[in-house]
């Protein structure tokens, strides 16, 4: 009955967590109430340790999937920049571009996930290239001149398939950084 219901309670983890740890965490309890522990002790400790913990798992999978979404706007602004304005009007923004990408990797957390790479960077780069091609095909394929909320939706899928592929270059280098870096 109590490893039936701390397995419920696992589920407050994310599940990269409870894949790789979710067996020994439950033989820890296993052992812990086979002890002898009685209930009324064992119980508010695991709800304080699970509070706890999967809190802060959670809390740092989040700012790793912002610090990413970042890079990727950075990215995408650089991007957008040479593109509009050629390869002389980018150069600040490449430089502002490269610091803040510095900036933002050196204050990631040291806490890593180590059950391998992420494959959440292909959904990213998938949905960013699609929405390139599309914003590129709509512009090839119309041969008249698009009204402005036409250019409007153009321009934003174009902004966005920027954004998406950018950020999930981030994600896999991020996730090909070795821990503690």
């Amino acid at each position: 009955m109590i490893v039936r219901a701390y397995r419920v309670l696992l589920r407050a983890y994310p599940r990269s967590l409870r894949d790789a740890h979710g067996e020994e965490m439950v033989s820890l309890v296993q052992d812990r109430a086979g002890d002898g522990e009685p209930w009324w002790r064992l119980w508010p400790s695991l709800l304080s340790d699970t509070a706890r913990g999967a809190t802060s798992t959670r809390w740092e999978h989040l700012m790793t999937t912002h610090r990413s979404m970042v890079l990727g706007a950075i990215g995408a602004f650089a991007a957008l920049a040479a593109l509009s304005d050629g390869p002389r009007a980018a150069v600040p923004v490449l430089i502002v571009a490269t610091a803040a990408t510095v900036f933002v990797l050196r204050w990631r957390p040291s806490v890593r996930d180590h059950h391998g790479p992420s494959r959440s960077w292909a959904r990213w780069v998938g949905a960013g290239i699609a929405l390139l091609a599309t914003a590129v095909l709509a512009m090839a394929a119309v041969d008249r001149e698009f009204t402005e909320i036409e250019w409007a939706i153009v321009f934003f899928a174009f902004v966005a398939g920027l954004f998406l592929t950018a950020t999930g270059i981030a994600v896999l280098a991020g996730s090909r950084r070795p821990a503690g870096t």
